[in-house]
């Protein structure tokens, strides 16, 4: 067992490189908590930051610009950063597993994984044929690896996307975007959805997407469900086929397996926290983002929320090690959606209300550009007494 705790230290460990994680290490470089060690467990050295996907599959955005680079801030913050997954957690035990099989011990737990598409339960024979919109870092990455692909300018391209919510209408328009203008290269994209279109947003805001895609000549094909995936086209239960060179699966979110085989009480596979972000059985387990399930009322799966917990993440991890009382977060009900159209253009969605023009996405690209700016500046901090 590898052994890091000394009676007089506290060892915290994170679990992912969430944004919520992103900004703890961020305010943990600037100001530590004495006589503790960190260590931060990631499958990948770099995150894709949610944000700023939209505008990199348009091409707006660079891989410098999309990607949180983790193992910086862990090491700027003090943290040993350990690349690997982690393969079993004992609450009980206040240990978890690597990939590599050791064993670590923990005083404080903080999980932070995120969600993924489950693109491999889709009827498909071949696991590359279908791309998850989440990991956001594996999607970008095959994204990349699509467009890089030589191809005759004369022939066109086709792309699927299964999911018909805010996040597979924003990609099918960045798509296009980006192989029309950049590539040149004539588009035929079409959007699955099993139930109705746009379920997350205001009527009037769902109304003027549809006339944005209508625009673009994406084709929408609603209530039908997906009965076969092959590299060449995607069949639908009304046995019609959609041509496919790419087909991604933006399906909405489902938690990673591994949650419910540890002792962490949670809902649909989300790990329940409170109001203090601690778990209500373990209270020195603490969950963030999109793999937490908020027992005061439901979330939607929404980076905003992340960014909002950081502060009382960290806020509240400082008081456990002092033995102070922790803070209550509590979260706004609904929250301001800004929806990229692939060109710089975006709309709004707010209390029923939908605003669009160009200002919108500029403001975008400020508060997702500040976003990075935080990240990107570090500074080593001083200890804080316990």
């Amino acid at each position: 067992m590898n052994t890091l705790s000394q009676p007089s230290t506290k060892t915290i460990v994170l679990i992912g490189g969430g944004h919520a994680h992103a900004l703890f290490l961020r305010q943990w470089a600037k100001r530590r908590v004495a006589n503790t060690r960190l260590i931060v467990f990631n499958t990948q050295t770099q995150v894709a930051y949610t944000g700023m996907l939209p505008g990199f599959i348009a091409g707006h955005y660079s891989e410098h610009d999309l990607y949180i680079d983790i193992q910086a801030l862990a090491t700027t913050a003090g943290a040993q950063f350990q690349r690997v997954t982690i393969t079993h957690l004992d609450a009980n035990q206040q240990t978890v597993t690597t990939s590599t099989d050791e064993i670590y011990e923990y005083d404080i737990l903080s999980i932070d994984i995120g969600i993924h598409s489950e693109a491999q339960s889709l009827p498909t024979a071949d696991s590359t044929t279908v791309v998850g919109v989440k990991p956001l870092t594996e999607f970008a990455k095959r994204w990349q690896e699509f467009i890089g692909r030589p191809a005759s300018p004369t022939m066109p391209v086709s792309i699927a996307v299964i999911g018909g919510g805010v996040a597979g209408v924003e990609l099918a328009l960045a798509m296009d975007y980006r192989l029309r203008t950049h590539s040149h290269r004539t588009a035929n994209i079409s959007i699955v959805e099993a139930h109705d279109l746009l379920p997350q947003v205001s009527t009037a805001t769902r109304k003027y997407l549809l006339s944005q895609l209508t625009a673009r000549d994406i084709i929408v094909r609603t209530q039908l469900t997906v009965q076969e995936i092959t590299p060449t086209g995607v069949t639908l239960s009304d046995q019609s086929i959609i041509p496919s060179d790419f087909t991604v699966a933006a399906t909405g979110p489902h938690p990673y397996h591994w949650v419910s085989e540890t002792q962490l009480p949670s809902t649909d596979g989300y790990i329940q926290i409170d109001a203090t972000l601690r778990s209500p059985t373990y209270p020195n387990v603490f969950a963030v983002g999109d793999c937490a399930h908020f027992l005061p009322y439901p979330l939607p799966k929404a980076g905003v929320y992340a960014v909002r917990e950081a502060p009382f993440l960290y806020t509240n991890i400082c008081a456990l090690i002092q033995q102070k009382p922790l803070q209550t977060y509590t979260p706004q009900k609904d929250y301001l959606k800004l929806i990229t159209l692939g060109n710089k253009r975006a709309a709004s969605d707010k209390w029923g209300w939908c605003l669009r023009g160009v200002w919108l996405w500029y403001l975008k690209h400020f508060i997702d550009t500040s976003f990075m700016r935080r990240l990107h500046k570090q500074k080593t901090g001083t200890s804080m007494d316990t």
